[in-house]
């Protein structure tokens, strides 16, 4: 698979360390090791055994010798027999009850953004005028198109919860949604006599936050430190906002997500 340029120079050099230092032999577990490594550097976390198990070949390449994935039972009994391999983080590899395989670096980085999101998902927040926030809508959504209706969705979910996520394609309005959002809110907290709310608008790239007002990027508003990877926001000292909107967030990277101790 190397000789064909299917692994890099890295994810060849990576799993014969690793093995090498575990003793392992098995080609197959090898395998799995550069397997990982190369999906990590396509921009995924883990890999679906059970998906590319079913797969008929793994080069196509005419000018290849074709290869072929091993059957899943036989893939996974050589991945549990293995010292490089666990179900939790006390190994390299993790391999989760859904046979996806992981670093165990970037499983741990799941599994904190998962508790992460589930803990904002039950925070308290001050109560919202449904009523008030309608009445609103109505005034920046006079059109009564089927194409607002996901929009004003979007909206109600926003304003109404602790935390949600908006998605769609190119030119669906995410952007468009966002100021609204921070217009209503800004509106709804006049009319029920709140402070003045602290609105942070944030985007992975300059680009990005250039299109939202007052809009910085991540790593501005958490002022990284000169020593190691860490920043001078964090969860002990954090940033003190009422609303924080997120603008471009897929194409923020799992580790700044949830590691250096990051956190809005």
């Amino acid at each position: 698979l190397y000789q064909q340029d299917f692994f890099s120079d890295l994810d060849y050099a990576f799993a014969a360390s690793l093995a090498k230092i575990f003793n392992e032999d098995d080609p197959l577990v090898k395998a799995s090791l550069a397997l990982v490594s190369r999906f990590v550097s396509l921009g995924h976390i883990c890999v679906d055994l059970k998906e590319l198990a079913a797969e008929q070949e793994l080069i196509k390449d005419n000018d290849s010798k074709a290869v072929q994935f091993p059957e899943k039972d036989v893939w996974l009994m050589a991945l549990e027999k293995s010292s490089l391999v666990s179900g939790d983080m006390h190994s390299p590899l993790v391999l989760d009850t859904g046979h996806k395989l992981y670093f165990s670096r970037y499983f741990d980085f799941q599994h904190r953004l998962i508790i992460n999101i589930a803990r904002r998902l039950k925070a308290n927040i001050s109560p919202i005028d449904i009523s008030l926030v309608d009445q609103m809508l109505k005034v920046y959504f006079t059109d009564k198109a089927d194409h607002c209706k996901p929009q004003k969705l979007a909206i109600g979910n926003a304003v109404s919860k602790p935390f949600t996520i908006i998605s769609g394609g190119p030119g669906t309005g995410k952007t468009f949604v966002i100021q609204l959002i921070r217009q209503i809110l800004t509106e709804h907290a006049q009319k029920a006599g709140w402070h003045k709310l602290r609105i942070l608008c944030l985007a992975p790239t300059g680009k990005a936050a250039a299109k939202m007002e007052g809009g910085k990027t991540i790593h501005s508003a958490l002022k990284p430190l000169k020593e190691g990877h860490k920043f001078y926001h964090n969860k002990d000292n954090p940033l003190y906002y009422d609303i924080v909107t997120i603008d471009e967030a897929s194409m923020i990277d799992l580790p700044l997500f949830v590691d250096r101790k990051s956190v809005v």
